[in-house]
């Protein structure tokens, strides 16, 4: 926890902006780490390789999903009236 911490300082405190440019970072590092975790999941829990890539391929495209939501989201959500939609 205190190296995570540290690296991240106060999540709670930075703006939408900072914590989507961080996970989107994530996204870039897991992305191109891929082979390494695959590596290390099948060792640690016996998964057959083909398998885990598949699952974990995935996870870089959920911090970059994530990333831009936090990016966009105010924390609002703007008085529109009835008619706005129609």
């Amino acid at each position: 926890m205190a190296v995570a911490q540290q690296a991240f300082g106060q999540w709670g405190e930075f703006f939408g902006r900072e914590r989507g440019d961080i996970m989107e970072r994530a996204a870039q590092i897991l992305q191109r780490r891929l082979p390494e975790f695959v590596a290390m999941e099948v060792e640690q829990i016996g998964r057959p390789c083909r398998e885990m890539a598949a699952q974990l391929a995935r996870a870089p495209e959920w911090f970059s999903y994530f990333g831009s939501l936090a990016r966009t989201h105010e924390d609002t959500v703007p008085p529109f009236g009835r008619s706005h939609l129609h």
